[in-house]
């Protein structure tokens, strides 16, 4: 398997996005845009989970074990995603995204029927010290852009602000 380019160290924020494969559409309606909200909650941890056979409300509920990260901001589009992100433990960043990735793509593959890569590959990442001097993050991961109740077909967009969220590039 290829060494990736980034060293993730526990503390550090990082840009970290992926895309639909061929650009596809990763979300198709505000139930795929809540089970991947509600997976960055329960792929955060050490304990697996197999996202196919636990509801949207137990997500909430299940035992996930030692926190793996630290969400700053994220931003679901309809094609892709982007989070800002800090690893809290050893390996931490890369045990959460692969178990994010694995669980959306099981679910969202049952749901559709399809099969296949949902992804275009492995993740993306950006971390602060790559960043050109005094560039700060995306405007777009800096609030969660996501539809309303509406879903995304309705054109109405909510953005929520995390509390107390400020970080120094």
């Amino acid at each position: 398997m290829p060494v990736r380019k980034v060293s993730f160290v526990s503390g550090e924020f990082y840009h970290v996005y992926n895309r639909g494969n061929s650009r596809q559409e990763i979300f198709h309606s505000q139930t795929d845009y809540d089970r991947f909200s509600a997976l960055l909650y329960a792929a955060n941890g050490a304990a697996s989970i197999d996202s196919r056979e636990v509801s949207l409300e137990d997500m909430f509920t299940f035992d996930r074990g030692e926190q793996q990260v630290a969400i700053g901001a994220y931003c679901l589009m309809p094609n892709h995603f982007h989070i800002l992100v800090t690893p809290l433990v050893e390996g931490g960043l890369i045990t959460f995204m692969r178990k994010l990735a694995t669980g959306y793509s099981m679910y969202f593959n049952k749901k559709h029927h399809r099969t296949g890569s949902l992804f275009e590959g492995r993740f993306k990442s950006v971390a602060p010290e790559d960043r050109p001097p005094g560039r700060r993050p995306p405007g777009r991961i800096l609030t969660t852009e996501v539809p309303n109740s509406g879903g995304p077909a309705s054109g109405k967009k909510t953005l929520r602000s995390p509390e107390g969220f400020s970080v120094a590039w």
